[in-house]
């Protein structure tokens, strides 16, 4: 064989894993902090706002990047725990657990509250009667012109 033929796809890396990743141990740890740090942070933006004045339309904006960061931090997550030895896999869960059902907790006062407030009680909502619509040119009682007849 040719050895200025050689390609990356033919070399074979120290680094690589069994998911075809490039990543070394210590940069999967550090993306999974990275992810685990952004998740917690939206995790506290999202219970300050779900604690107090309520403003639905940054719960709604919270709660959507809330869901991204999520999936990023399980992604990294799995790669983190497949890359740590078996001695430090249970701490590593317990810490996952615990931010998880902190996460659950906190997107559950904000559900609550996106569905409140979705849902006006039956005092807000004040239609005016049909018959109390003076104006003439919408009027549904307004008579009816004969046609002329041959």
């Amino acid at each position: 064989m040719d050895p200025t033929r050689d390609t990356i796809n033919n070399r074979t890396s120290p680094t690589n894993n069994r998911t075809g990743n490039m990543a070394s141990p210590r940069s999967r740890t550090r993306a999974y902090d990275t992810e685990g740090s952004t998740l917690q942070y939206w995790i506290d933006q999202l219970q300050k706002l779900c604690t107090g004045p309520t403003d639905i339309e940054a719960i709604r904006q919270v709660t959507g990047t809330l869901r991204h960061t999520t999936q990023l931090f399980f992604d990294s997550r799995q790669r983190h725990l497949d890359g740590m030895p078996e001695e430090e896999r249970d701490a590593a869960i317990t810490e996952f657990n615990e931010l998880i059902d902190k996460l659950k907790t906190v997107q559950r006062q904000a559900y609550d509250l996106l569905a409140a407030a979705g849902n006006p009680s039956s005092a807000e909502i004040t239609q005016p009667p049909a018959t109390k619509n003076n104006d003439p040119k919408t009027n549904s009682t307004r008579p009816i012109p004969k046609l002329p007849t041959f």
